[in-house]
């Protein structure tokens, strides 16, 4: 017996077998599927001549006959119109049609054996039992969602931003504000629901069991997802009472950020199982997130939202806060001067234009995992050298040793780790960064030679 039926564009049909020796389709050229039009109410008495004639002309149309039939259990066999068509495709257009006629006011006409599933109709159609008769094999072909699109969205996306942050600071900073509250509620109430509607089928995940070293690794490779506050330093110049704000506000965002990262990965491993969160790779808190019985389809729709929000959000700041810094290097004369020219509104326009054409590059020819493990490297490598001159510096800066020093044995301790997780697991993405930091470090020496380092060098414009 067939266990799947494949419909053609030219009307034919292609019935599944399973055999000893695999599948074989059997060609149909002959089926016609059927609907059926009657009076919606039994006691009136209309006569489907006219309406029969009509169906007869129409060149979708096959063959129409008057016979008796049920259309449902609380009525008797009566007269009905069975109409057949030459495409299935054709069934549902061809009953609307029934309503469209002047000699059958709107509502005294009924269609049946319209809304059912293809391969359902023609197997009560044929009287086809679709159960194979013997086991099947199957074959699963994985994906990964980012590469099924060949489109421009993240290019666009970037080139919005870029024209964001040229129209100004307080366009920037009302869209991030709209931006970062909308995700905070969406975030922190969908690990909420999670933990609540948690029903014990998953069992929780053991962090440790690979060893202390995995679950290490798994946090220096999306190290990059953890970053961005060192940005708030870059844009001290547009803070209020930058001495006491930013402070708060960096420290708060540490807080809320650990909070929200930590409740939404466990929430994440109550709901689907290690092996489920690897299969659904990008979607994959989305998928635990329609899990949660009150949510289900809006859950996975609201992590969508919640995914382009945090997107749009890290690239509006980072443009914004790494050209201002490309502004401040600029100045002292250690990148071309272009780089230090300011607008009358005080906004960094080369500088805005220069990331933004680097970040569309790196997500035309990048995929997902290669900028995540290349902005984990490049932020692993900063951030190690910042902690290094912070304790350098200690003594000018009246800075707290403990801890630069915590962040310096971390991220030291973490680039090896990458590095070698890369070596094992992906070599080619482990050249490419070593290809694009050898590059940058090359282009930064050979301007450098030809320009020496003037920290008394201005360039606002």
């Amino acid at each position: 017996m067939p266990f799947s039926i494949d419909f053609l564009d030219d009307g034919r049909v292609l019935e599944w077998e399973a055999t000893a020796d695999g599948a074989v389709a059997t060609e149909r050229d002959d089926y016609t599927p059927r609907f059926y039009v009657t009076a919606r109410d039994p006691a009136s008495d209309l006569d489907l001549t006219t309406l029969q004639s009509v169906y007869d002309q129409h060149p979708d149309v096959v063959a129409t006959e008057l016979v008796s039939r049920r259309p449902g259990f609380r009525r008797d066999e009566e007269t009905v119109l069975a109409v057949d068509v030459a495409h299935i495709d054709r069934v549902t257009p061809l009953a609307r049609q029934a309503r469209q006629l002047s000699a059958y006011p709107v509502g005294d006409l009924a269609c049946f054996n319209v809304d059912v599933s293809r391969e359902f109709r023609y197997c009560l159609e044929n009287g086809v039992d679709p159960t194979p008769a013997s086991e099947l094999s199957t074959l699963r072909l994985s994906v990964p969602v980012t590469e099924t699109s060949n489109d421009i969205h993240e290019e666009l996306s970037v080139a919005v931003f870029v024209g964001l942050n040229l129209r100004g600071v307080t366009e920037t900073g009302l869209f991030e504000d709209i931006a970062v509250y909308i995700k905070i509620v969406i975030l922190l109430s969908l690990a909420a629901l999670g933990v609540a509607f948690y029903d014990g089928s998953v069992t929780a995940v053991d962090f440790f069991s690979e060893g202390v070293v995995s679950p290490i690794t798994g946090f220096a490779i999306i190290f990059v997802s953890y970053e961005g506050f060192q940005l708030l330093v870059c844009d001290y110049e547009y803070i209020d009472d930058v001495e006491r704000t930013l402070p708060i506000g960096m420290y708060l965002a540490i807080a809320i950020a650990m909070l929200i990262y930590v409740s939404v990965s466990f929430m994440a491993t109550l709901h689907l199982t290690p092996e489920q969160l690897v299969a659904h790779e990008e979607v994959a808190l989305a998928e635990a997130v329609s899990n949660i019985p009150v949510l289900g389809g809006a859950g996975f729709l609201l992590v969508i939202l919640s995914a382009m929000k945090s997107t749009s959000s890290g690239i509006n700041t980072t443009l914004f806060g790494t050209a201002g810094l490309v502004h401040k290097i600029a100045t002292e004369g250690a990148l071309p001067l272009v780089f230090s020219f300011w607008n009358r509104e005080g906004i960094p326009v080369y500088s805005v234009v220069l990331m933004g054409g680097l970040t569309a590059t790196l997500a035309a020819f990048g995929t997902l995992k290669q900028i995540t493990e290349f902005g984990s490297v490049a932020f692993l490598i900063s951030f190690a050298v910042t902690k290094y001159t912070s304790l350098w510096l200690a003594d000018e800066t009246g800075s707290n040793r403990l801890i630069p020093t915590f962040g310096l044995v971390g991220t030291a301790a973490a680039i090896p780790i990458v590095l070698y997780h890369l070596y094992r697991t992906d070599i080619g993405i482990l050249l490419r960064i070593v290809g694009i930091f050898v590059g940058a470090f090359v282009l930064k020496l050979t301007y450098i030679e030809r320009h020496p380092f003037n920290t008394d060098a201005h360039g606002e414009g």
